[in-house]
């Protein structure tokens, strides 16, 4: 399984890039047309992307949509909830339990939903105002935040089978997204904002513990203040962290924790919404390739301009050194003129990291071009680079050669 899923994600990083925003070198991203503005979006265990689309304001249903690891819808459906005025999108996120996804409806009294792909409901609970975010943590419980205007925010723990629910947290603002780290604690985004509107963000962990079925939450714990990001957040390895808000998307890391942009403009002009994380056997870093992991989220959710698509964002192949999401020439030229280079960046053609630019990164690059053809042969046909075996000899000694020239110039 593993194996057929970092398969399709390799077609997806060598498929053409289409970026909104420029993210870090090591980074290729594309967009998913969906074909109307995403109200939510959530991975599931096979790394199938749920979306939802945003409602029309005043209807009581919308579509979810079911994407495959390769970027392509297969399946759609219709989905309503339960208020007759109209359907008002909080939050979504994958449910192993049901093998479905939950989605909150802050529309009337507050309702959370179970949904499988075929569109059937199961309303697991009603009687939450304004509730918003919703994750289930490793051990099955269903967490959900609230977000009232002028009262305090809370996260609630919501039981499966009576929909009752028992505080978690609270004194929020406007608690929006939630997320777990891979320890079990939970991860809180909570924002206030300013008498122009300027967000204020902040992230709070809350230590969890387990003991015999109970969870006993201890004190939460500050991690950032003053973020421009203040919409979604998603852990992407120990004390890091993806969010979305003003200014678009977000890397929190580094001690202490800091903000800064990782794919956006920075400005109030850009705003970016919902956000999900499919966690991989890598760490999600420059040059990880397939098995990086990959973020897929809402780059433009705003009144002016709203994405009709989701941006996936990937860490490039360890050959991909322009990190165009292709391996072809234009990386082979890279490498050679990286040849020799002291002391070189992952992009410069140093595919293994060994820190050096070699025979044995033009090796590397030699077996990725050739999947690369194999997979995706139409991109390669118009552009099509010389068999990888007989330029090997002629490349390196013109790279040798090049080096050579430098060093004497030097």
């Amino acid at each position: 399984m593993l194996q057929q899923r970092l398969a399709l994600l390799t077609t997806v990083l060598f498929a053409a890039a289409s970026p909104a925003f420029a993210q870090p070198p090591g980074f290729v991203s594309h967009t998913i047309p969906i074909g109307a503005p995403p109200a939510a979006v959530a991975f599931d265990d096979a790394g199938q992307l749920y979306v939802l689309e945003a409602p029309i304001y005043g209807e009581t249903a919308t579509k979810l949509h079911v994407v495959d690891a390769g970027g392509s819808i297969t399946s759609s459906a219709t989905i309503a909830g339960e208020d007759g005025d109209f359907l008002f999108i909080g939050g979504m996120t994958y449910d192993p339990v049901s093998q479905g996804v939950l989605v909150t409806d802050n529309a009337g009294s507050g309702r959370l939903y179970s949904f499988d792909a075929a569109g059937n409901r199961q309303t697991i609970a009603t009687g939450i105002a304004n509730i918003t975010g919703v994750q289930v943590r490793s051990s099955g419980e269903i967490f959900v935040s609230t977000a009232p205007f002028g009262a305090s925010g809370e996260v609630l723990v919501v039981d499966r089978t009576t929909g009752a629910t028992t505080l978690a947290l609270g004194g929020l603002s406007l608690g929006a997204s939630l997320d777990f780290q891979t320890n079990g604690d939970l991860i809180v985004q909570d924002v206030t904002y300013d008498a122009q509107f300027n967000p204020n963000g902040s992230l709070r962990r809350l230590p969890i513990t387990e003991s015999m079925g109970s969870l006993t939450f201890g004190a939460p714990e500050p991690l950032l203040s003053g973020a421009a990001s203040s919409y979604g957040v998603v852990v992407v390895g120990d004390d890091e962290y993806l969010t979305t808000g003003s200014g678009g998307l977000y890397r929190v890391a580094g001690s202490p924790l800091a903000e800064t942009v990782f794919s956006g403009s920075g400005t109030s002009e850009q705003f970016s919404s919902a956000i999900d994380f499919e966690l991989g056997a890598a760490p999600f870093e420059p040059f990880a390739g397939a098995a990086g992991g990959r973020v897929a989220y809402v780059a433009e959710a705003s009144y002016g301009l709203e994405d009709d698509f989701l941006t996936v964002i990937a860490p490039a192949e360890p050959t991909d050194f322009n990190s165009d999401s292709l391996i072809d020439g234009a990386d082979l030229a890279v490498w050679s003129t990286g040849f020799g280079a002291a002391s070189p960046e992952r992009f410069e053609g140093d595919a293994n990291a060994d820190g050096v630019v070699n025979g044995a990164d033009f090796l590397a690059w030699q077996r990725s071009y050739q999947i690369a053809q194999q997979l995706a042969p139409a991109q390669f046909a118009a552009h099509r680079v010389p068999e990888p075996s007989s330029l090997l000899f002629a490349v390196v000694l013109s790279a040798i050669s090049l080096a050579n020239v430098r060093r004497r110039v030097e």
